[in-house]
């Protein structure tokens, strides 16, 4: 499996846990549920950005060096989306923020994730019939 692989597939798990931590949130009314669905958010969105990076010989060291690398190499609107995610995890985790589920729903996974992931192909799928 290539690095571009790994990171996908890695970017595929991350955004089922957030999707399942969502879930968990509706089910629950418990607010840690969106937290952690909101950065597990934020981690497919990182790994869809080291699969791109990959494709031009690129790998992150840290946060900030992919920060530098995205904003050469990813266009402005996927740069935007990923650190709205980042600074929204930032606050799930450092500040104990509360989001509602349906606003993870709709701006967090609807509106940024999907961004990233579709500059990733994240559900791209191959001639085998299955997402690469």
């Amino acid at each position: 499996m290539s690095d571009r692989d790994a990171h996908l597939e890695q970017a595929r798990l991350n955004r089922r846990i957030a999707e399942e931590m969502l879930q968990r949130a509706i089910d629950t009314g418990d607010n840690v549920y969106c937290q952690w669905a909101v950065t597990a958010a934020f981690y497919c969105s990182v790994h869809c950005i080291e699969a791109h990076l990959d494709t031009v010989g690129l790998h992150s060291q840290h946060h900030g060096d992919r920060d530098t690398k995205m904003g050469r190499h990813c266009p402005t609107h996927v740069y935007t989306a990923h650190n709205a995610l980042r600074d929204f995890s930032h606050e799930a985790r450092y500040l104990i923020a509360t989001f509602s589920p349906t606003w993870v729903r709709m701006v967090v996974l609807n509106k940024y994730l999907s961004q990233v992931t579709r500059f990733a192909h994240l559900d791209q799928v191959t001639d085998s019939g299955t997402s690469s």
